[in-house]
């Protein structure tokens, strides 16, 4: 059990991709697990997903997914494990950036 809480202001992950490239697609996965590990730039969360389409995968949780995950499930990340979640392009206000997020099903 690891106690989360959204970070405010921080850059999130930046990608460059194209509308039609699989990352964008309305791809909806189970969370399975939530994992702290260090990069270079600090310490990150990866969350190893689970869908139809893609199989197993894993993928940083950026502060805007994680924000949404506590505001959906609360800052225990135990209650994250088995919930549904669609990825979504949004743009970062802050650093004016693409990003992909994790958006609840509920």
């Amino acid at each position: 059990m690891v106690k989360r809480e959204a970070k405010k202001l921080l850059p999130t992950m930046k990608i460059d991709a194209k509308e039609d490239d699989l990352a964008f697609s309305k791809v909806r996965a189970t969370i399975i697990s939530l994992t702290d590990i260090e990069t270079k730039f600090g310490d990150k969360v990866v969350a190893t997903m689970n869908s139809e389409k893609l199989g197993d995968f894993q993928i940083f949780v950026n502060n805007f997914s994680m924000e949404k995950l506590i505001e959906a499930y609360g800052n225990d990340d135990e209650n994250f494990i088995g919930k549904v979640v669609e990825f979504s392009k949004e743009k970062d206000t802050h650093f004016n950036k693409d990003m992909i997020v994790m958006n609840p099903v509920k």
